[in-house]
């Protein structure tokens, strides 16, 4: 199997310990480095993956590690630099960026946090009760009430909750936020992500990462897109593909968190 790259923060002299959760693009795997996801190319990179030459990794072992081939690989910066701080095209390309969330995200997700007529779609008594919960335990957050991470991680449909998606997401908008304003909430950063752990591995994983302010290729792409306008389309399109809800709730998430801080929100952290 070649390997086409692989994450930042991947020591390749790892050891292998076993496999935590298999599937048809992605395999996740124990290493007493922590995790580390072997994935196909069509998922794309990240800072803990190792990307292969393949599309489907159904019949993959652990045993086919050892066989990788590590000829020609790139390594894969996790890293995101603001291309430029102009707000007006920011604010103007996250418009385009809800604007396809309305379209095209699937009807469960917590996109109705940002359309509330799709809260429609939550029909039986559990799941209404469920979105309520996200909406009411999120806005806590957006304010600052950090207690609000207790009720909200860990909650919600899929393989990663929708509750600890849109975490993530505002850890994000955090990150640009610093950026756009030459501030340091890494202090902050840390707390959410330290209250926000939970049994979840892959979970804890991806929230490490972006608390640290190092994304996977396809949350990048939409972040480079929204300060350039290029590729836009492509970019939501393929993080939407992540997970039944997961890319359409970290980009609510992102969303939410970004326009409270822009609208004055820095005083709540103050």
């Amino acid at each position: 199997m070649k390997v086409i790259s692989v994450g930042d923060k991947i020591d390749l002299k790892l050891k292998v310990l076993g496999i935590h959760s298999h599937f048809n693009h992605a395999i996740n795997i124990y290493t007493d480095k922590g995790l580390v996801f072997i994935v196909s190319k069509d998922v794309g990179s990240g800072p803990n993956s190792i990307v292969l030459d393949e599309s489907n990794l159904n019949k993959f072992t652990l045993d086919d590690i050892s066989r990788f081939d590590y000829s020609v690989y790139s390594i894969y910066n996790s890293s995101f630099e603001l291309f430029h701080k102009d707000l007006e095209v920011l604010v103007n390309n996250l418009k385009t960026l809800k604007d396809y969330l309305f379209n095209y995200a699937h009807p469960l997700s917590a996109v109705f946090l940002l359309d509330s007529s799709r809260k429609s779609n939550f029909v039986s008594l559990f799941s209404l009760n469920l979105a309520n919960q996200l909406e009411e335990s999120f806005n806590r957050l957006l304010n600052f009430d950090l207690n609000a991470i207790d009720s909200l991680k860990g909650l919600g449909y899929g393989f990663t909750p929708q509750g600890d998606d849109l975490i993530e997401g505002f850890l994000a908008a955090i990150y640009v936020y610093e950026k756009l304003f030459d501030l340091n909430l890494s202090s902050l950063r840390k707390t959410i992500y330290d209250r926000a752990l939970t049994k979840n591995k892959v979970t804890n994983t991806f929230l490490y990462f972006t608390s640290m302010g190092l994304f996977y290729e396809r949350f990048k792409d939409v972040l480079k897109a929204l300060f350039t306008g290029f590729n836009l389309e492509e970019s939501i399109l393929k993080m939407l593909s992540f997970g039944e809800t997961s890319g359409a709730d970290i980009l609510t998430g992102f969303i939410k968190g970004l326009e409270k801080l822009l609208e004055g929100g820095n005083e709540l952290w103050q």
